[in-house]
């Protein structure tokens, strides 16, 4: 669930996550890393045809925590990543799908988290679905996860009776066993030769209520503070001020790449005016690639993965929930949902941050307390953005 921040009480709501990311099984030729594509663009075809690059699977695993009952408990995780490009043309077409293999993970999933980073012509949008299945044969519709650079259809589906998408991921109440993706490619012209479409990446994350063991919080490395800007969304257009903690905490991390952008400029380009919110978790990730940076978004269960993004010179942003006094020093008194970016670790362990709901950019930088934050982090789902400001091109 994104943030969806209330301006009269300067709150967010979100709803609360439980993670699981499963080792997939996928019938594919590669499953290794391969570099992300800044800058790719297709060479026209012969017939100056638009294409679509979509990419094979790099699988890893980690893990990541929720809180059930009143306990800390973590189940398992595994990332999907697709990378490597293929190729298809419109051949005279006004819209093009192109279906992927179907992804059969290892454990059943409740909720799954699908983010992208994609590159378009100005005459080109793509849309994402993806439909699960459990059984023999049994497969849900084709729902509805996002665009980017064209509309959400009228009769986009997005729920059935054993689920639905939440916003910007899917939730079940009943377990899956396999799911499909498909990229919808649409022009509003006649293709011209330069019409042409990218999908970089493609990031899954899959949950499971079910599996669930005490989650450990081992004491950080100091890790001296990324030199991140401080933007306060305090101090930025009010109408949306309230509003806009992702987009600011983009704004930030975009700084630290030396990329010019406002909050209020990132919040126009991940603006979904289908919720009129600023953030929508996959459209933020892609707002983020449209500038420069590629990223996606995905789930954590311990500080080691966030001080080895650190290490690379990724500071990541963290979505937490917190009540009254769970986290103090915090300018906001409590919250459902709001985001931080983790820049470093003092030499106690705590966690310093830069929090976009500072009062002004003089109070965005904070240290919260280890424990505290750890609870409200990963607490509520251990759900991040990573921006990999140190593959990103800062010619």
């Amino acid at each position: 669930m994104p943030c969806l921040c209330n301006p009269a009480i300067f709150k967010v709501q979100q709803s609360r996550q439980s993670c699981l990311h499963l080792k997939t099984a996928l019938n594919s030729p590669r499953m290794s890393f391969a570099p992300p594509l800044p800058g790719f663009r297709p060479r026209p075809s012969a017939f100056a045809l638009p294409i679509l690059i979509l990419g094979s699977l790099a699988v890893w695993t980690s893990s990541a925590c929720s809180v059930l009952g009143g306990r800390d408990t973590a189940p398992r995780h595994t990332k999907v990543d697709l990378f490597e490009p293929v190729e298809f043309a419109f051949e005279g077409r006004s819209e093009v799908v192109e279906t992927l293999p179907v992804l059969r993970p290892k454990h059943p999933f409740h909720e799954l988290l699908l983010s992208w980073n994609v590159e378009t012509s100005s005459d080109i949008g793509l849309a994402f679905e993806a439909r699960v299945g459990r059984g023999p044969d049994g497969w849900s519709p084709w729902l509805y996860f996002g665009e980017w650079n064209t509309v959400r259809p009228q009769d986009a589906e997005v729920e059935f009776e054993n689920g639905r998408i939440d916003v910007d991921h899917f939730t079940s109440d009943v377990y899956w066993e396999r799911v499909q993706v498909r990229v919808t490619a649409r022009f509003s012209e006649r293709p011209a030769g330069d019409a042409w479409g990218a999908v970089q990446r493609l990031h899954l994350c899959f949950t499971d209520r079910r599996v669930l063991s005490s989650f450990q919080t081992p004491v950080p490395r100091t890790r001296a503070a990324l030199p991140v800007p401080v933007l306060s969304q305090r101090e930025q257009d009010p109408e949306i001020a309230a509003r806009i903690c992702s987009p600011t905490s983009l704004a930030m991390v975009l700084g630290l790449a030396g990329i010019e952008a406002t909050p209020r400029d990132v919040a126009l380009r991940a603006y979904d005016a289908s919720f009129d919110i600023f953030g929508n978790w996959p459209r933020s990730i892609q707002a983020a690639h449209s500038f420069g940076i590629p990223g996606y978004v995905t789930r954590f269960a311990s500080w080691r993965p966030i001080d080895k993004q650190l290490a690379l010179g990724n500071p990541v942003i963290l979505s937490i929930a917190f009540g009254k006094g769970e986290l103090d020093g915090a300018p906001l008194e409590e919250s459902s949902g709001h985001l931080v970016i983790v820049v470093g670790f003092d030499d106690q362990g705590d966690v310093i941050v830069n929090d976009p709901a500072g009062e002004s950019a003089g109070r965005v930088r904070r240290v919260y307390r280890r424990d505290q934050l750890t609870r409200a982090w990963l607490g509520h789902g251990g759900t991040v953005y990573v921006l990999e400001v140190s593959t990103a091109d800062q010619s």
